[in-house]
């Protein structure tokens, strides 16, 4: 896996590096001191697997997966405990707390190599919830309606707050979702009925804006429709 190692102390930059050179399924392709380097990086080179510190001038690590709409694996790298959850959320592929043991990071490596091999995509997410965190697959959601900065996902038994946004949303989701308006994306296989430039999901009426109404159309009837002519 070709590897990038992002961290502002230098010894801490230099030990995972280090670490990166012993380990023969990694290739190091780069490494830096800010979150800025970091995208100008990833920018640069093709990256399968981020080594990221959190704690970090001007952006912190998570900060900057926030802004990334399709982010290589993940291991996250920090002295705190604190911010493990929330590196989970993202769908981070592991925690490491500094000091690092190359025991610890070789641990860590073969998680990424099992999620890198595996060609089955993933059927569910997590979303963050009254301090639980809560497992929702895909199919069980209705419709994704965005509001501002959070997101309320709708399924067949609740309605989820999660803090994303819908570009985000949009790029994690596979491909039986489609985005109907700027603030709603559908589950496709959910749909009953297309009426005007509504969706018809169980009890709920979703919009379909005018530019998305082809796209609408064509991904959920198709050349599936039976017509009198």
């Amino acid at each position: 896996m070709r590897t990038l190692v992002i961290d502002d102390e230098p010894l801490a930059r230099e030990g995972l590096a280090d670490y990166v050179a012993q380990t023969p399924s990694l290739t190091l392709v780069g490494q830096g001191a800010s979150a800025v380097e970091a995208m100008r990086l990833l920018q640069a080179e093709n990256v399968d697997l981020l080594l990221l510190d959190i704690n970090m001038p001007q952006m912190t690590g998570l900060e900057l997966l926030r802004t990334l709409t399709d982010p290589p694996l993940v291991i996250l790298t920090t002295a705190y405990r604190d911010y493990a959850l929330e590196g989970y959320e993202l769908n981070v592929v592991d925690y490491l707390l500094k000091p690092i043991s190359l025991a610890r990071f070789l641990q860590a490596i073969e998680k990424a190599k099992a999620r890198y091999t595996h060609s089955e995509p993933s059927n569910a997410f997590f979303v963050k919830e009254d301090h639980r965190v809560i497992r929702i697959r895909f199919e069980e959601v209705l419709f994704v309606e965005g509001l501002k900065d959070y997101l309320q996902i709708y399924t067949e038994q609740a309605r989820h707050l999660v803090l994303l946004s819908m570009k985000q949303a949009e790029a994690q989701l596979p491909d039986t979702f489609l985005r109907t308006h700027r603030s709603y994306i559908v589950n496709t296989e959910k749909v009953d009925a297309l009426e005007g430039n509504q969706l018809l999901i169980g009890p709920h009426k979703v919009p379909v804006a005018r530019q998305h109404k082809d796209a609408v159309v064509q991904q959920i009837i198709g050349d599936n429709l039976w017509s009198r002519g």
